[in-house]
């Protein structure tokens, strides 16, 4: 690319409009030239290239390999050692993982485990009970935040408990909730603390108190389950909703 002068927007010219920027070769003051062979013109104003310019100099370059970078990003040529997968982020991610998290990732898919609650299958309207989310088959459990959604015509949701997996072996855990009543939902999060080593196996997550409201049947499922491990790696979970019955 090169600087050239061309005048103002009402009077195109090759070289200054203005005396006090006139310390230029008199033959800048030239008329415009004609429009170069090949060269399209913009807006109906022809471009001014220097006759002494080498051929190829200005203008778009003759190799169109910026114009297929820009319409095709995903040819772009892959650095070595990348692994390809299903997206281009998803491709980010896996590349940037040192090689312990990439078998620590192709593990956890490997393994799912299994999230459901436990408690009675029948209630009396007005009676208090307590359903527990019970975990089979996690391995190295860092974190489980999830949502839980319930009918809140049926159900009334008193408070929610902590369960022992994440604290086993005297391991330090966090554990917050945020509950929307009119909405039946409630959102929690359990955690261990940093430097933890993770649970595996079976175990209670946390536990949840409800009383009954009115008659009819009621669910209550896990929703958005974002379980990791220590190094940050999704753990696939299935999970599966609760039916019970207030009479």
């Amino acid at each position: 690319m090169a600087s050239i002068w061309s005048g103002g927007e009402d009077e195109l010219r090759v070289g200054p409009n203005f005396g006090s920027f006139r310390q230029f070769e008199p033959e800048l003051e030239a008329p415009l030239p004609l429009v170069a062979p090949g060269k399209a013109s913009v807006a109906g104003v022809a471009p001014v290239f220097p006759e002494t310019a080498a051929e190829g100099e200005f203008g778009p370059p003759e190799s169109d390999e910026i114009s297929t970078i820009i319409q095709n990003p995903t040819e772009l040529p892959a650095e070595e050692g990348a692994v390809a997968t299903g997206s281009d982020e998803e491709t980010v991610l896996v590349e940037r993982m040192p090689p312990a998290s990439l078998g620590a990732t192709a593990a956890a898919a490997a393994q799912t485990a299994r999230l459901y609650f436990t408690g009675p299958g029948q209630i009396n309207s007005g009676e208090e009970f307590v359903l527990e989310a019970y975990v089979e088959g996690v391995s190295d459990l860092f974190s489980a935040p999830l949502m839980v959604t319930y009918d809140s015509s049926k159900l009334a949701l008193l408070r929610a408990e902590e369960g022992d997996l994440l604290k086993r072996e005297g391991q330090p855990t966090l554990f917050s909730t945020s509950a929307s009543p009119g909405k039946g939902e409630i959102f929690i999060a359990g955690k261990q603390a940093q430097g933890g080593t993770g649970a595996s196996g079976s175990g209670c997550l946390f536990r949840l108190h409800f009383s009954a409201r009115s008659a009819g049947p009621a669910n209550v499922a896990m929703e958005r389950t974002n379980f990791r491990t220590t190094a940050g790696v999704p753990l696939a979970v299935a999970t599966s909703p609760f039916a019970l019955a207030v009479r």
